[in-house]
């Protein structure tokens, strides 16, 4: 099993992949899991494309 990807190493891939400067991913990164905490935490659900849906539930 490999070590999961760590933020540093996210905001370098997306930066790569956008052709942009690591503060900008970062940005763009931080921005993101705002909205996503925001919609979230609210009981509502993000649905991203070919990942998955991100959704708060009650476990015993």
């Amino acid at each position: 099993m490999t070590k999961p990807m760590t933020k540093t190493q996210l905001v370098a891939a997306i930066a790569e992949e956008m052709g942009a400067d690591k503060k900008t991913a970062t940005g763009a990164l931080d921005s993101i899991i705002a909205i996503i905490t925001k919609e979230v935490s609210g009981g509502g659900a993000v649905t991203l494309p070919g990942v998955g849906k991100i959704y708060c539930r009650e476990r015993p």
